[in-house]
């Protein structure tokens, strides 16, 4: 952990300060930004030998998270990323999760799911790749894919959408009940254990 350092990238300078106190309290050296061109800057000076995870907020005034997300990939700085959101928009953690995301976290964070998710991106190799699915996760999953019924596969495309129950209920022509019934059962089926794992799963294999 000493040489572990995360990058939090937030304009609500109160966010950002309870953050870092949280952190800190668990040991982590932190770098704080509300200027998301300084967050740029720093990252691509920062000292490879140290393992680097960025808390990223989705929506700023000068430059969304996403946008500073493509700076980076097109900088070549591939930093495992975590988003961070007070909208729950799974349209964005969509695209968050195509440009490698490790995890789409919404506010008021949660300590120990925030800590779980840090635990998963620093255990990811120094300056990694956009992060997929290995190879032999993908061929299980798609293994998995082909036992869905064609209205399962239906909900998950458009659970992995955003869409809401109500709107597939009304897209389907069935019960919002039903609807939930059968996300719950590609939920099961597909061995993910939310929207959001599905969404990412969907993304990156299929």
């Amino acid at each position: 952990m000493p040489n572990d350092v995360i990058y939090l990238i937030d304009d609500d300078n109160g966010f950002r300060e309870s953050a870092k106190w949280m952190l800190e309290g668990h040991g982590y050296e932190i770098k704080s930004y509300s200027d998301t061109g300084q967050a740029i800057s720093d990252l691509v000076d920062q000292n490879r030998t140290h393992r680097v995870v960025i808390l990223l907020d989705v929506r700023m005034p000068e430059m969304s998270g996403l946008e500073l997300h493509n700076e980076l990939n097109n900088r070549g700085i591939r930093f495992p990323i975590i988003y961070m959101t007070g909208h729950g928009e799974i349209s964005v953690a969509v695209e968050a999760m195509s440009k490698g995301a490790v995890s789409f976290l919404e506010k008021p964070l949660d300590e120990q799911t925030l800590i779980a998710a840090l635990d998963t991106a620093f255990a990811q190799p120094l300056e990694t790749n956009v992060i997929k699915v290995s190879g032999q996760s993908r061929v299980g999953f798609l293994t998995n894919v082909k036992t869905l019924s064609k209205r399962e596969s239906e909900i998950m495309h458009a659970v992995a959408d955003g869409k809401s129950s109500l709107i597939v209920a009304a897209d389907l022509g069935i019960s919002v009940k039903t609807v939930d019934m059968h996300r719950s059962r590609v939920l099961k089926k597909l061995h993910v254990h939310n929207a959001q794992q599905l969404t990412k799963m969907v993304v990156l294999c299929l």
